[in-house]
């Protein structure tokens, strides 16, 4: 779980934090990489494939974070996480 690149970023999105669930394959990992590119940052929750994961959260400066969604107590606990290392949330 470390965030990379946690510098301010430029883009209309700017000073905003993101989760994204499932983001960091498929259409979650485009979703990922365009928040990312809009000036976000961006915090992804996968359950599997960490090394893929990690990758992906290098790549764009974001955090990945291990996270089974159908245990509500593993969500709060991502989530708590992730508002943690980003120090707030703004889009889900």
């Amino acid at each position: 779980m470390t965030l990379f690149g946690s510098g301010p970023r430029d883009g209309p999105l700017s000073g905003r934090a993101a989760i994204v669930i499932g983001g960091t394959r498929g259409n979650g990992g485009a979703i990922s990489r365009r928040l990312a590119a809009q000036g976000a940052q961006v915090a992804m929750f996968f359950q599997s494939r960490e090394a893929e994961a990690a990758r992906l959260a290098e790549e764009i400066g974001g955090l990945a974070l291990r996270c089974d969604v159908s245990d509500l107590a593993g969500q709060d606990a991502a989530i708590d996480e992730a508002v943690a290392q980003l120090g707030r949330l703004d889009i889900l």
